[in-house]
C-alpha cells in the first residue's frame, strides 16, 4: 500500500483493509498465491474459536516444517498434537519456569554487561539494540530448552527435577511412557533414533519462535518507556521497593529469591500493555466444514476451505474494546471490571487463547520481567531514528500511525522494530 512503508508487516496492511469492514470480518482471496482467507478483526468473533483446537493449513505447515525439519507442536493436528502438547506442558508450566530464573538472569547479566561497555565513555554512539537483544533471547531459549543447570536456593524444590532442561524433562517423560525408565538408562538405539526424530523439530521450533518475538517485545518496552516518562518513573519506584535501590544486586537477589519477580504488578501490567500495542504476531488456523462464525448481526459465516486469520493488531487497537486504544496505559491491567479501562473479554490476544495458545508465553513473560528489572534503573535507552535516518537516507514512508519504530519484516517468527531499533544509551543518573 502507498500509505505504508515498503517493509511494513502484512498485518498492518490487513489492519488498514479491515477498517472498511465495520463488522470486523471479511474474506480475502489471494489466488493464485494462496487460498482464501477469512480475516477476523473482531474480538467476539475470534473468541468463538477459542475452545477449538484448529490446526494450521497445508500452505502454512509446509514452510514451517522446512525450517524445523519435521512435525512440531505448531504443525501437528488432532490426537497427535494433544499427545505431544501434554508431554511438553510440564516443562513450560509457571512452577517449572520459576526453577529456571537463575539461568535466565545469568544470560540477562551478560546482556547488561554489554550495555555497560557501551556506556564506558558516557552516552554511546548510535547502534542497533536488536543485535544484542536477539543474541540474549536466543541464548536464553537455548539454555532453558537444552542446557539448563540446577538453580540454587530454591525452597521446596526437587533438585533433580529442577536441574533438567525442558528437552531433558520431555525425554524423561517420553521414556517413562515407553516403559524404558529415565534418560540415564536408555540403551535401545531404535529408541534413541526415535527420540531424535521427535525432539529435533520441537527444539528447532522453540529456538526459531522462542527468541524472535521476545526480543521485539523487549525493544518495544524500551521504546514505550522513552515515550512515557511517567511510566518509567513508576516502574523504577516499584523495582526500588521490591529489589532495593542498588540495580547491580538484582541478579543475585533473583538467584536467592525468584519469587520477588511475582511482586511487581505494575511492571507486568506495562508488559501486557506493550504486547497489546505492538502484538508480535497473529494467529492463522485452518477452517473446517463444521465450524462457522456468527457475526454481530447474526449471520452465519462458513470457515470451510479458508485459513482463518485472527488479526490481533486490529483487535488490540479497536476503540470498541479499548478506551484510548493507541495510548500506553498500564493501569488497564490493574483496575476492576467497573472501570472503563478494564479490558474487554477476549480482546487481548498476543498469545491467543484456548488449547492451542502459545506454550511459551510463561517463559516469555518471565524473560521480560527479568530483563526489565535488571536494566531499566541502570540505563537510559533513547531511540535514535533521526540520527539513523541522516546516516542512512532513503525515500518513502517511514512510519506507521505515527510510530517510526513501526513493526517491520525482517525474518524469524514475528514483527521487528524498524531498522533494528537504533538507539543511544547512557547510564541513568538516579
Amino acid at each position: 500500500m502507498e500509505t505504508l512503508p515498503s517493509d511494513s508487516i502484512i498485518h498492518n496492511i490487513m489492519w488498514k483493509i479491515s477498517e472498511d469492514y465495520s463488522n470486523g470480518i471479511f474474506y480475502l482471496s489471494l489466488w493464485p498465491f494462496s487460498g482464501t482467507m477469512m480475516v477476523l478483526a473482531d474480538a467476539d468473533a475470534a473468541s468463538q474459536l477459542d475452545s477449538l483446537a484448529l490446526g494450521k493449513g497445508l500452505d502454512i505447515i509446509d514452510p514451517i516444517e522446512k525450517v524445523t525439519g519435521g512435525k512440531s507442536l505448531l504443525t501437528m493436528k488432532g490426537d497427535e498434537w494433544k499427545h505431544w502438547r501434554r508431554l511438553f506442558n510440564p516443562g513450560f508450566s509457571a512452577g517449572y519456569m520459576m526453577g529456571l530464573t537463575s539461568v535466565i538472569a545469568d544470560e540477562v547479566g551478560i546482556f547488561r554487561q554489554k550495555l555497560l561497555v557501551k556506556c564506558t565513555t558516557g552516552q554511546s554512539e548510535v547502534f542497533l539494540l536488536e543485535d544484542l537483544t536477539l543474541k540474549m533471547t536466543f541464548d536464553i531459549i537455548g539454555s532453558v530448552v537444552l542446557l539448563a543447570e540446577r538453580s540454587a536456593n530454591l525452597s521446596n524444590s526437587n533438585d533433580t527435577t529442577r536441574s533438567k532442561s525442558i528437552a531433558s524433562l520431555f525425554i524423561d517423560d517420553y521414556l517413562k511412557e515407553l516403559g524404558e525408565g529415565n534418560l540415564g538408562k536408555r540403551e535401545n538405539p531404535d529408541t534413541t533414533q526415535q527420540i531424535k526424530h521427535i525432539i529435533t523439530p520441537q527444539v528447532r521450533l522453540f529456538l526459531f519462535a522462542g527468541h524472535d518475538t521476545t526480543s521485539s517485545t523487549l525493544l518495544y518496552c524500551y521504546y514505550l518507556f522513552s515515550q512515557n516518562p511517567e511510566i518509567i518513573s513508576r516502574t523504577i519506584a516499584e523495582h526500588n521497593e521490591v529489589f532495593g535501590t542498588d540495580p547491580s544486586q538484582v541478579q543475585d537477589k533473583i538467584h536467592k529469591d525468584p519469587q520477588l519477580l511475582n511482586m511487581i504488578p505494575y511492571t507486568v501490567a506495562f508488559i501486557k500493555e506493550v504486547l497489546r500495542i505492538f502484538a508480535p504476531a497473529g494467529a492463522m488456523r485452518q477452517g473446517r466444514s463444521n465450524v462457522q462464525i456468527i457475526d454481530a448481526d447474526g449471520r452465519v459465516l462458513p470457515t470451510e476451505g479458508c485459513n482463518v486469520w485472527t488479526l490481533v493488531q486490529a483487535i488490540h487497537h479497536n476503540p470498541k474494546y479499548w478506551k484510548d486504544p493507541d495510548a500506553c496505559i498500564p493501569e488497564r491491567w490493574l483496575v476492576g471490571p467497573e472501570d472503563p479501562l478494564y479490558p474487554h473479554k477476549g480482546a487481548w490476544r498476543p498469545f491467543e487463547w484456548g488449547p492451542r495458545n502459545c506454550i511459551g508465553q510463561t517463559l516469555a513473560l518471565l524473560e521480560l520481567r527479568i530483563a526489565l528489572v535488571m536494566t531499566v534503573r541502570e540505563f537510559v535507552i533513547k531511540p535514535a531514528y533521526e540520527d539513523w535516518d541522516k546516516l542512512h537516507p532513503k525515500s518513502g514512508i517511514r512510519s506507521v500511525k505515527g510510530n517510526r519504530a513501526y513493526q517491520a519484516v525482517k525474518g524469524g517468527g514475528g514483527a521487528h522494530p524498524a531498522d533494528g531499533f537504533p538507539v543511544r544509551i547512557g547510564l541513568r543518573s538516579c
